[in-house]
């Protein structure tokens, strides 16, 4: 959380880019990125490190004994990892929405607000408003509530008693810190400095790293929650235990390609061609990171 903080400090006083063509003028606009070029970055995850570590943790979490005492101490500590996990992404998407925001009066108003408009979807969404109607008054749980149910019902204990242990896990707090400091500019920074020697990140340069991240979080989630979904089932039979609650893994199973999707059109409709390394760099930099985390997750299971 400090590191967090002081990422947000760093941002003032902001550098933004004067305004660009885009911002002004359509007529000079650079050639928008294609939905093609989007999905071919995506896919280079495919070959990356956070899809080894799940499919790690997947074949240990499917391998576990039907010991219990041995069983519910494991899944205990990755549940207590996940929980604080999965509350983490919440303010990983603010920034990434902050991000955008910011690059107010460098990026064309038309597209920033479509971009925006996409990107707060699934944000709502992990508050229970319906990600394909924001406006509606009905809100069903929060994506917290649904994993307290699940957590309860495979651990028949309270996820309260996990957390008043320790609030904030080593190697979730350690993801969040990076995710955070890189959302937020340091990854931007980075990723610019390595194209072009010198080179500082402006306000639309980060705007564009925070929506290749972005997309990075969505498409590894669509793995992990189906994976997921699919070994707990598979638990679940093998040692008999009925549970019940399952529509945390099923709403996030049924919802991150759809997220992803919405990733796509908000990325199309605001970066550049030109700053698809950012995409590529931000991309990189999560799934080293996410891979880090699956990798703890699976030793624990180990």
């Amino acid at each position: 959380a400090a590191d967090a903080r002081a990422a947000l400090s760093s941002l003032s006083p902001l550098k933004s880019a004067s305004p660009s063509p885009s911002a002004t003028s359509s007529s000079s606009a650079p050639l928008a990125i294609s939905q093609e070029a989007i999905v071919s970055l995506e896919h280079e995850l495919d070959q990356g490190a956070s899809l080894q570590a799940l499919r790690r943790f997947n074949d240990n979490l499917r391998a576990l004994s039907n010991d219990k005492s041995e069983w519910h101490s494991k899944l205990r500590r990755v549940m207590h990892l996940l929980a604080h996990n999965l509350e983490s992404f919440n303010p990983a998407f603010a920034a990434c929405v902050l991000q955008v925001q910011l690059s107010i009066g460098a990026t064309d108003y038309e597209k920033r607000d479509a971009a925006l408009k996409l990107l707060i979807r699934p944000l709502a969404g992990e508050y229970g408003m319906r990600s394909d109607d924001v406006s509606s008054a009905r809100q069903g749980p929060t994506h917290r509530e649904l994993f307290q149910s699940f957590y309860e019902d495979l651990l028949q204990e309270p996820l309260g008693a996990a957390l008043a242990e320790d609030a904030s896990p080593r190697a979730s707090a350690d993801l969040l810190g990076r995710m955070m400091r890189d959302i937020l500019g340091e990854g931007a920074e980075r990723a610019l400095s390595a194209e072009k020697a010198g080179a500082e990140a402006d306000s639309v340069d980060r705007a564009a790293y925070a929506l290749g991240y972005n997309l990075a979080i969505e498409y590894l989630a669509d793995y992990e929650k189906t994976w997921m979904l699919d070994s707990f089932r598979a638990l679940d039979e093998g040692l008999g235990l009925g549970l019940k609650q399952w529509a945390f893994l099923e709403v996030h199973a049924e919802g991150e390609a759809e997220h992803a999707a919405i990733g796509h059109a908000a990325t199309a409709a605001l970066v550049d061609a030109p700053r698809a390394f950012l995409l590529r760099a931000a991309m990189r930099d999560h799934d080293a990171d996410f891979a880090r985390f699956y990798n703890v997750l699976a030793d624990v299971l180990e």
